[in-house]
């Protein structure tokens, strides 16, 4: 736990599979507060044996890929328009999203 892995505030993964967010890490444990709210106590032992994946390092930014199926006598340039529209209006709107992106 010495190189700081994660931090107070980020989100993680363990391989065990559990998730959330990183609320306290103490001198012999790490506190995980999962989406549903319970909290996961790690011993600090079993989070420097374990594979975690930080979801804010380098930075808390991230992508999310989105399946979008379309009639293939659609007009694609239309498509791409309107999916780029909404991807901007929940940018804007969500939590987290960045309004500013730009979505090339």
């Amino acid at each position: 736990m010495t190189d700081k892995p994660v931090r107070v505030g980020d989100y993680v993964k363990l391989d065990t599979g559990q998730e959330g967010y990183v609320v306290d890490i103490g001198w012999r444990s790490t506190k995980i507060r999962e989406l549903s709210n319970n909290i996961i106590s790690v011993p600090n032992s079993k989070m420097a044996g374990s594979i975690v994946v930080n979801y804010y390092m380098p930075e808390p930014e991230m992508s999310a890929l989105v399946q979008v199926g379309v009639s293939y006598d659609s007009d694609l340039e239309k498509v791409e328009k309107v999916t780029k529209e909404v991807a901007k209006q929940v940018l804007s709107t969500v939590k987290g999203g960045v309004p500013n992106l730009s979505l090339s």
